[in-house]
């Protein structure tokens, strides 16, 4: 369970990166589903790590996890544009 988690943070956080106006790994940002779709896969991923760990420890999981994947995701459209 903790593994789907971490996958649905992670895709919640790439779709939420590819709807910005401001990403660098398409000509032009994905629609407005896509950023609820990503909303989504964060909700579930809090909700899986919910059932793994104590609230407290999911809740700081996550956002250590959002914390990670949303300027990673960034910084890899910029590493791939430069190159």
């Amino acid at each position: 369970m903790t593994l789907v988690s971490v996958l649905l943070v992670l895709a919640g956080s790439l779709f939420f990166y590819l709807c910005s106006s401001h990403q660098h790994w398409r000509q032009a940002p994905l629609g407005p589903r896509w950023r609820a779709l990503g909303w989504l896969a964060l909700a579930l991923g809090l909700l899986g790590f919910c059932q793994v760990f104590s609230l407290l420890s999911a809740i700081f999981s996550w956002a250590s996890l959002v914390m990670l994947t949303l300027p990673l995701v960034a910084l890899s459209g910029l590493l791939r544009r430069a190159s």
